[in-house]
């Protein structure tokens, strides 16, 4: 059975960013489709024959209009025959008789955006029926204490069973898709954050490649926390994707946005991005989070260990605490300890929970 935490909490405010909203599909059963080329529209021709797709010339070269019973047979028949740069390079819009519907030119997209979208049509329904929930998993100091909890997207299916947010992020591929479960993922986590008492900080992780404009993108997330009175100095926003940023200036933005705010920033996931570290330490993040690759290999790996002092050493020269991801056993809580790394998080504390605790007791 589903608790009170999820979106279902905010589906008034999902609709307000059009780039964050509900991904456009391609409605009704008429459409166009342009390939590139010849040799693409042969591919493109007998996608349709496998979905049983009619199709006819349309007014210019190089262009069909299609007739589809079954979007989700379609998009599996054009992933099946075309390459994916072909899917990139094909636009797909609203027909209306021969040619393209003037009044849905907003929906026309890349035909790889909607075989994403059409594939994970399963998860917008997820999250527009409310079965989009968090799990909270704590973080401790060296005492044990927890300091604060990372709070964790979960999905349920229909019958209740529980969905791994693996999975759902897997399915959020397309563009506007990816925007929008994750401000739904960032609702959901404010919503549960309402639980950790009040001397505890929560973690919330968001994607910055999906983010147009930090101001526009990030306004129902800022509002939903202080709709439950969250003081923004406890919320700790993790960066994730750390190693794939490639706009560091956006993300400056970002980061820049949140803590005017009165928020923290974190970078998830730190480790092989190496080379760039002192491009991040320019951020100012308040948290560094070291992979779980990396402390997974500390203690078999000897260059995983100097990387992870070097990681704390320059951390602590900026004023920036280290969390050290999957501690599993207590010979990496001992390693990391005598590191003097700040935090620790992983199973050999807690595995995620739907509610925080507020004491660890080790097996």
């Amino acid at each position: 059975m589903l608790d009170n935490d999820t979106t279902d909490d905010f589906a008034d405010q999902m609709v307000q960013c059009r780039n964050c909203g509900v991904p456009p599909m391609i409605q009704g059963s008429r459409f166009l489709l342009r390939p590139p080329g010849g040799h693409s529209m042969a591919k493109v021709h007998q996608a349709l024959k496998l979905a049983g797709c009619e199709a006819r010339s349309g007014r210019r070269h190089q262009e069909l209009v299609v007739e589809v019973d079954d979007h989700h047979r379609l998009a599996d028949a054009l992933i099946e025959s075309l390459h994916m740069n072909e899917l990139a390079d094909t636009m797909i819009m609203p027909a209306k008789d021969d040619g393209p519907d003037l009044d849905r030119l907003w929906s026309v997209m890349r035909l790889s955006d909607y075989t994403a979208n059409v594939r994970g049509a399963w998860l917008v329904d997820l999250v527009e029926s409310g079965r989009l929930t968090a799990f909270m998993q704590p973080i401790v100091d060296a005492t044990l204490r927890p300091v604060g909890h990372e709070c964790l997207v979960r999905g349920h299916d229909a019958d209740g069973n529980l969905i791994p947010a693996g999975r759902m992020f897997e399915a959020a591929s397309s563009p506007r898709l990816a925007a929008y479960f994750d401000r739904a993922a960032r609702l959901t986590a404010v919503a549960r954050s309402k639980r950790l008492p009040t001397d505890q900080t929560c973690f919330i992780n968001f994607q910055p490649s999906v983010l147009y404009d930090p101001e526009n993108c990030l306004r129902t997330t800022v509002a939903a926390l202080k709709e439950y009175g969250i003081d923004p100095g406890r919320v700790v926003f993790e960066v994730v994707e750390t190693d794939h940023v490639a706009d560091m200036a956006h993300l400056r933005r970002i980061v820049d946005y949140y803590r005017n705010a009165g928020f923290r920033v974190a970078l998830d996931d730190f480790g092989s991005g190496y080379n760039n570290l002192s491009q991040f330490v320019s951020l100012r993040p308040d948290f560094i989070k070291i992979d779980k690759a990396l402390v997974l290999s500390l203690n078999s790996h000897p260059i995983a260990r100097r990387l992870v002092e070097f990681l704390v050493a320059t951390a602590r020269d900026h004023g920036i605490k280290i969390i050290a991801e999957g501690v599993e056993d207590a010979q990496t809580f001992a390693t990391l300890k005598a590191m003097d790394v700040d935090f620790y998080q992983g199973f050999y504390f807690a595995r995620p929970a739907p509610d925080p605790v507020t004491s660890i007791t080790l097996q």
